[in-house]
C-alpha cells in the first residue's frame, strides 16, 4: 500500500509526459494523415503503466532472488546448533533476520523426548528468570504467528514452560529456550508442548 502510494505522483508525472507527446504526435501530422484516437490515448495510457510494471518486476526479480538465497530449514537448524540435527523439516518452523552482531534466529521445533533432553543439556545451559511473556513478546514485535503465546485460547498458547539460558553456546550472543510443558491446542497428539529457540547475536 505505501509502495503504491509512492508511486501516485510518479504516474501523474507519466501522465501528464504521456498527453504531451500524445499532443505533438497527433497534431504534428496533417489532418487527413493524423493517428486515430484510440492509438493517441495509448500513449498516455502506456505512460503510467510503466512504472507499474517496473515496480512488479523489480519485486518479482527481488522475490526470486530472495528465493534462491534463502536457507533451508535443515541449514537454519545447523547454523543455530552448530551440526546437522535430527529434526526433519515438517517439525521445524524458522525465521531469521540480520548477519553477523545483527544476526537474529528464532525457531519452533516438535522434538521427541530425547531431542529435548539433548538440547537442554548442552554446554553452559541454566535455568533462566526470564519470564515467559517477555519470550512471547519477542515474536509478537516480529509479528509471527506461530510463536509462542501467554494468551489463553491462543492455538499457540503455553500455561507454564522452562526458559534456560546458554548464552555463548555455538557463537551466540543470546541463546535462549523456552520449553513449553502442556501440549495445549498446538500440538495436542505430543504430550508436551513445541521448544522455541532465540539465538542471536554472532560473536564469529
Amino acid at each position: 500500500m505505501f509502495a503504491f502510494l509512492l508511486l501516485i505522483p510518479v504516474m501523474f508525472i507519466c501522465l501528464i509526459v504521456g498527453v504531451v507527446i500524445a499532443a505533438i504526435w497527433y497534431f504534428s501530422r496533417g489532418k487527413g494523415n493524423r493517428p486515430n484516437l484510440l492509438a493517441v490515448l495509448a500513449v498516455p495510457v502506456g505512460c503510467i503503466a510503466m512504472p507499474i510494471v517496473g515496480v512488479v518486476l523489480v519485486g518479482g526479480l527481488l522475490f526470486v532472488v530472495g528465493t534462491l538465497v534463502q536457507k533451508s530449514d535443515e541449514a537454519l537448524a545447523e547454523e543455530v546448533f552448530g551440526h546437522p540435527t535430527t529434526l526433519t523439516g515438517d517439525r521445524m518452523l524458522f525465521d531469521d533476520f540480520g548477519r553477523g552482531r545483527d544476526r537474529e534466529i528464532y525457531m519452533r521445533a516438535e522434538m521427541t523426548a530425547a531431542e529435548r533432553e539433548e538440547l537442554l543439556s548442552i554446554a553452559g545451559a541454566v535455568e533462566s528468570e526470564y519470564a515467559l511473556i517477555s519470550f512471547a513478546a519477542r515474536g509478537d514485535r516480529k509479528g509471527f504467528t506461530w510463536w509462542v503465546s501467554t494468551a489463553p485460547g491462543d492455538i499457540n498458547y503455553c500455561e507454564s514452560a522452562r526458559i534456560t539460558d546458554a548464552h555463548g553456546f555455538n557463537g551466540w550472543t543470546e541463546f535462549r529456550i523456552a520449553e513449553c510443558r502442556d501440549a495445549g491446542v498446538a500440538s495436542p497428539l505430543s504430550s508436551n508442548g513445541y521448544v522455541y529457540v532465540v539465538a542471536s547475536g554472532r560473536r564469529d
